[in-house]
């Protein structure tokens, strides 16, 4: 049997044990530590609520892990190169456990929830040139290097998404890792590098949709251009005191994010009930039409998060991420609207409106997104994006 200490680093300086998970026979258990049952939370609103009792995971997606812990590793791009050096330790990434990669991360993990024993590498900064971390990262991801830098693999093991991406700090002109604790003074991004099959200015082209979203009133964290071409987005699940604890809806619900079974009424009916908040439920309707309108097909379940407030003392949405042009799978939303995948138009948004009561504040939101996708060139001429990129706004459904 394995045991892994689960503490929550909402205070890096002061973690707190939440629990203990278990392996034993391939089977993975979580039990709440008996001094966080009085005054703590439920990791996760439905499938670890707060009892004494060992909790299996009843869902089975992720090897028998809980949602809620796998939404602490990574998968594609961090996958690849966790495997890469689990291999290079002489294990075999096929046969490791879950457990065994949670504690291989340990405190090195987006979100608040930490592991212990750590048997990973430690998380010292390294200095990074984007550049050079950039022309790694596209010869790895593309199989034409086996060599990783030290510093991409500090910067980019754990972060979630299929495109080759890395955690860094900034301060001033100095640029290095930040997989773990961010130095005092440094401020902590998530900077994305272009895939082989992606458009040669895709960093651009999703910086034009972050200032489209700001515009149109969607809650974004802080965008730039790195070196005119990087897309970075400043990290929600830290700030300047410590972490968030976060997580995504589909490991909310227990669904597989590379499935299209879920559709936005899903998402609306979990955001009322888990945030009790008809405001975190128009953030989300903006969201939905904004992912309509700007052609950002790739709208899966690990695409919408929470994050736990401590002073609320409850959920709430977090800032929208991964805004993107993208045909999504067979040329259809992974989440339908009102059932509608292919051509989701203005009937199945006010469909859902009502059904929600939410139908005045959809025609205003819908007239906002509108007038902005009308302005296209304005931002993709702010973003330096390319004509041809340019050129996506003539595929806008127009709503």
């Amino acid at each position: 049997m394995r045991r892994l200490n689960v503490l929550l680093a909402l205070d890096p300086a002061a973690p707190i044990k939440v629990g203990e998970l278990f392996e034993q026979q391939r089977s993975i258990y979580f039990q709440y530590d008996p001094a966080w049952l009085p005054d703590g939370f439920a990791l996760s609103p439905y499938h670890l609520r707060c009892s004494p009792e060992l909790i299996q995971d009843e869902v089975g997606l992720w090897q028998g892990l809980h949602g809620v812990f796998n939404d602490s590793l990574p998968d594609g791009w961090g996958l690849l190169l966790m495997d890469r050096e689990l291999r290079k330790s002489g294990a075999d990434p096929h046969r490791v456990s879950p457990l065994h990669r949670l504690a291989w991360l340990g405190h090195r993990t987006m979100g608040a929830l930490v592991y212990e024993p750590v048997s990973g590498p430690d998380s010292d900064s390294l200095l990074v040139e984007l550049n050079r971390l950039a022309n790694n990262a596209q010869q790895v991801f593309s199989g034409q290097s086996d060599e990783v830098l030290p510093e991409l693999f500090r910067a980019g093991g754990s972060p979630g998404g299929a495109r080759p991406k890395a955690l860094i700090a900034t301060k001033g002109d100095q640029v290095i890792t930040a997989d773990g604790e961010i130095p005092q003074g440094f401020v902590s991004w998530l900077v994305k590098f272009a895939a082989k099959d992606d458009f040669p200015d895709a960093g651009n082209i999703e910086y034009a949709y972050s200032l489209m979203a700001k515009d149109v009133g969607i809650d974004m964290p802080n965008t730039q251009l790195m070196e005119g071409q990087y897309f970075a987005t400043q990290r929600f699940d830290r700030t300047a005191t410590g972490r968030h604890h976060i997580h995504t809806f589909g490991n909310m619900v227990g669904a597989d994010f590379r499935i299209p079974n879920l559709d936005y009424e899903d998402l609306f009916r979990v955001v009322l009930d888990v945030t009790k908040s008809r405001q975190e439920l128009l953030k989300s309707f903006r969201q939905m039409i904004f992912n309509i309108a700007t052609h950002n097909r790739d709208d899966h379940s690990k695409n919408f998060a929470f994050f736990w407030s401590q002073p609320e003392r409850g959920w709430r949405l977090t800032p929208a991420y991964d805004l993107m042009f993208s045909n999504g799978i067979h040329g259809e939303h992974t989440m339908t609207v009102a059932g509608e995948g292919r051509q989701p138009a203005k009937p199945h948004i006010m469909q859902l409106a009502k059904q929600f009561s939410v139908e005045t504040e959809a025609k205003q939101y819908l007239d906002q997104v509108g007038a902005v996708v009308q302005d296209w060139g304005q931002y993709t001429e702010q973003a330096e994006v390319s004509v041809a990129s340019s050129a996506l706004f003539e595929r806008f459904p127009v709503l």
